[in-house]
């Protein structure tokens, strides 16, 4: 689900910045963004996601902010140092140290030599800011999560009452259909006339085959386990309801192909009509 989470920290170092963003997505795809000392992190904030997210893409950005005091804390020791070293060298080699050797000097021989990384406690400032950034994203998500819950709660009681107006039609699709069959077998021969009751039976035979009973039971059963899947806490019950939707339509359809009647046919549209839409927002759901 879509949502949004930042957390920071502040440490010796500096302040730890950790952003969550979230998009919708069938799969489950994350996108990790460090600076590049700090790739090794990697593993660990996608093994810190894995219990909260089953689906989407989740992008996580993490930023090292230095305030002055932290970078004077850091850097002016490691200055002096490089200062004092470059200074003897141009002494031996006969330059003045002061025209020789400014800040900018001194800046570009430091980038030379990597900042050894206190992994530790830089892991557990990181941990810290991701704790409150996931707890922030969850918060969103949950928001949404009852959300679409409510609206697809909604859409189930309106396919309920679709269906119970199909349902009061249901006998009749039998009745036309065997009255039509028998008028369209007379029309044919009149020698049929003569076994009027072996047409009947096979007219009332045809009819049992474009019975619509049991489909309808199905849907209702299917209504009343998506409004379980709901109710629920389960993880990955995403898929499930994708695969409740499947069943639905699927038995939409063959109540379609099966009916002739009007009103049923203008009611399996409007339901496949709520369906589409419940289909759009259950992928939104993990």
């Amino acid at each position: 689900m879509t949502a949004f989470g930042r957390g920071s920290v502040d440490t010796l170092e500096g302040r730890y910045v950790v952003e969550l963003h979230s998009v919708n997505r069938k799969g489950l795809e994350i996108q990790v963004y460090l600076p590049k000392d700090y790739l090794s992190f990697d593993v660990h904030l996608r093994k810190w996601l894995a219990p909260f997210a089953q689906r989407g893409q989740v992008t996580i950005r993490v930023n090292l902010q230095r305030e002055e005091a932290s970078l004077l804390r850091n850097l002016a020791p490691k200055l002096k140092s490089l200062q004092s070293v470059w200074s003897q060298l141009a002494f031996e080699l006969g330059y003045k140290p002061q025209e020789v050797i400014d800040l900018r000097f001194l800046l570009e021989r430091m980038t030379d030599e990597p900042e050894k990384l206190d992994e530790d406690q830089y892991k557990k400032g990181l941990k810290e800011a991701f704790e409150k950034a996931i707890h922030e994203w969850q918060g969103m998500r949950e928001i949404e999560g009852k959300a679409l819950a409510h609206d697809i709660k909604q859409r189930i009681e309106k396919l309920e009452n679709y269906l119970a107006e199909i349902k009061d039609h249901a006998p009749k699709v039998a009745e036309e259909y065997r009255v039509r069959v028998t008028a369209r077998l007379k029309e044919i021969s009149q020698d049929l006339l003569a076994n009027e009751e072996r047409v009947m039976r096979e007219a009332a035979l045809l009819a049992e085959k474009i019975d619509i009973e049991e489909e309808i039971t199905r849907l209702y059963s299917h209504f009343a386990q998506m409004a379980t899947a709901l109710k629920g806490n389960e993880k990955g019950v995403g898929r499930s309801m994708e695969f409740l939707v499947q069943e639905m339509l699927r038995e939409m359809n063959t109540i379609g192909s099966k009916s002739t009647n009007l009103e049923v046919s203008q009611l399996i549209i409007l339901m496949k009509s709520e369906l589409e839409k419940i289909r759009e927002q259950v992928q939104n759901i993990e």
